[in-house]
């Protein structure tokens, strides 16, 4: 299937699988809401033992019951998925300005306090944990996001600041 998220119309109880096809768990809920999610939230399995925010970001592929995501079993442990995401508020737009998103886990990040930060192709990214910063400088053709088009107000890819 596609990698379009939009296409992929995941359900509560959807089995969630590792990279290396390992069982993490299954999906007991949507965040924000399930129409618009931008995590999945995963329990169980023999990884998680309680929930997690999984980012849709994460999912490589779908197959109408087994989700997979981009990270091994391993990995995965060490991404911050345990964090329950931030979102903006209506009634606070001010909270995410100036934010960028962590290229490997896809939270939120403010560039002034991220515990770490890589330059990668004349570009900086900013991570919420040195794991995550781990991850990308292992692989950063992996998590860097280019020639992806993007407002002329906001960064040029994901994590970066101008």
């Amino acid at each position: 299937m596609d990698r379009t998220v939009a296409q992929w119309r995941f359900k509560e109880d959807d089995e969630v699988l590792s990279a290396d096809e390992k069982k993490l768990g299954h999906v007991v809920a949507f965040f924000p809401d399930m129409t618009n999610p931008t995590h999945l939230v995963v329990q169980g399995g023999f990884l998680f033992h309680r929930d997690y925010w999984v980012p849709v970001s994460a999912v490589t592929n779908y197959d109408g019951r087994r989700i997979y995501v981009d990270a091994t079993k391993d990995e995965a442990a060490s991404r911050g998925w345990d964090r329950r995401p931030v979102i903006q508020e209506a009634s606070a737009p001010a909270t995410m300005e100036g934010m960028v998103v962590d290229p490997v886990c896809g939270m939120p990040v403010n560039p002034s306090e991220a515990p770490a930060q890589s330059r990668y192709q004349d570009r900086i990214y900013y991570f919420c944990s040195r794991e995550c910063k781990q991850m990308f400088d292992a692989q950063p053709e992996r998590y860097a996001m280019t020639g992806q088009p993007m407002p002329s107000d906001a960064p040029e890819q994901a994590g970066e600041i101008r």
